[in-house]
């Protein structure tokens, strides 16, 4: 079996052999007669890791966190934060080493349009990103929406300030940009817990289309208990300006298990 057939095979069968029983929603118990009803939860959170390594000729070990925190009551606005961070070594050496996490806010996220804010840090020493800080705002058209189920696009404004590792002859490597950024989002929930999602992000400068940012990220989470999933992400990037002796595409294929839990 090919490297490439492994990772959407493992993800197919999953889906196909897990158990419908398992994901059904026990009844919620009501009040007790003449009892207080209880409140609903508020909050979401879902912690991630995976850790991939190889031994003999050659030692590899790469280790990829994700958390993120989502309000479940999105009546009026939906807020959720994210992170992740990627960290590797390969023969005694550091290989992989980056740091990213966000912030978005939709205003009446289940019209059909929806106005939002958004936020995103980054640090990537290996492509020499010391610091990139991006913030804008824009407008979110739903398609389709059920549910967690959702297809959608998004246009926005933002504001981006990068410090890269250059190089003092060529300045000192700090630029500020505005940026168009557009996304593309469908989400589809094959059973409770049990959840495919796929997001495209592509941000042109301004008035030059040809210094421009891509982001590919695909995801799936598979439930094996009520807390515990089996999850499999793959994530392209692409810089077209990036810094010297830096190459424009980065990609990363991460499986692991997370925890999730709402209060």
């Amino acid at each position: 079996m090919s490297r490439k057939a492994t990772l959407p095979t493992l993800i197919a069968a999953l889906l196909l052999a897990a158990p419908p029983t398992l994901f059904a929603q026990e009844p919620a118990a009501g009040p007790a007669a003449g009892g207080p009803e209880e409140a609903p939860d508020r909050w979401g959170a879902e912690v991630g890791f995976s850790l991939n390594g190889s031994g003999g000729n050659e030692s590899l070990m790469v280790l990829v966190g994700e958390i993120g925190l989502t309000r479940l009551e999105t009546d009026a606005l939906e807020l959720s934060l994210d992170g992740r961070f990627r960290y590797g070594r390969s023969e005694g050496e550091e290989v992989a080493n980056s740091l990213r996490g966000g912030i978005t806010a939709d205003i009446w996220p289940s019209a059909g349009w929806s106005p939002f804010v958004f936020a995103t840090a980054e640090r990537d020493p290996f492509r020499k990103l010391e610091l990139r800080l991006s913030g804008g705002t824009g407008l979110k058209r739903t398609f389709y929406q059920r549910d967690w189920d959702e297809v959608s696009l998004s246009g926005a404004v933002l504001y981006a300030y990068e410090n890269t590792d250059v190089d003092p002859v060529l300045g000192d490597g700090v630029t500020e940009t505005a940026r168009w950024s557009w996304r593309g989002r469908a989400r589809h929930q094959v059973r409770e817990g049990t959840r495919l999602e796929q997001v495209v992000f592509y941000q042109p400068a301004w008035n030059e289309f040809d210094d421009y940012l891509v982001q590919v990220a695909s995801s799936a989470r598979v439930a094996l208990t009520r807390t515990l999933a089996f999850t499999a992400s793959a994530l392209y990037e692409r810089d077209s300006t990036p810094a010297p002796e830096v190459g424009p595409d980065d990609w990363s294929v991460a499986v692991g298990l997370s925890l999730a839990t709402t209060w």
